[in-house]
């Protein structure tokens, strides 16, 4: 959490201090996906204080078991700006170009699916977001929090806080009685 504050708050030293120590717990644990993976977040702020070397070193065990494996989950669980980041700012001193390739173009082919599947909705629903409606869209088609974090792009915290907010904001006691009025104001 504190390497993840020193990020917010534009403190890249702060947050390799943090994140460090974070990274060997996580190696050493093997934390479930619903977890960032903190090695990401590692190279993003050592990508900050200009490590290419340094960032990459942290990042390629994460990279190669997407590129290698077509494991994505630990890319898909982080922010999109951090990966699309590190994939730009580490493409120098990554060796395997088309491996860069191929990775962002199944990252992007996912967020374009994921775009395409949520149109804004109108009527009482009008107060979401329109990323809530997108949220909202996918909880009425029945998809889990992983589900959306991994389609939309967005951590699994976000996409929690996002159904607390349409909750609040639509007045519903449930997840299911939001999905309930959004089908029938898509009808």
């Amino acid at each position: 959490m504190r390497g993840q504050a020193a990020l917010l708050q534009a403190s890249p030293r702060a947050a390799v201090a943090a994140l460090e120590p974070a990274c060997e717990g996580y190696a050493r644990h093997c934390l479930p996906t619903v977890f960032c993976d903190p090695r990401i977040s590692l190279a993003v702020a050592l990508l900050a204080l200009r490590d290419k070397r340094a960032a990459w070193r942290a990042f390629q065990p994460v990279f190669d078991t997407a590129a290698t494996e077509g494991w994505y989950g630990p890319l898909l669980l982080d922010s999109r700006r951090h990966v699309v980041g590190l994939l730009d700012g580490l493409a120098p001193v990554i060796d395997v170009p088309e491996a860069v390739a191929r990775v962002r173009a199944t990252l992007d082919r996912w967020s374009l699916q994921a775009a395409a599947a949520s149109p804004r909705v109108d009527g009482p629903l009008s107060r979401l977001t329109e990323r809530e409606a997108e949220v909202l869209a996918a909880v009425a088609e029945g998809a889990g929090n992983k589900h959306i974090a991994r389609a939309l792009d967005l951590s699994l915290h976000t996409v929690k806080r996002h159904i607390a907010n349409i909750l609040d904001k639509l007045d519903c006691a449930s997840r299911g009685q939001a999905a309930e009025l959004y089908r029938r104001a898509a009808r």
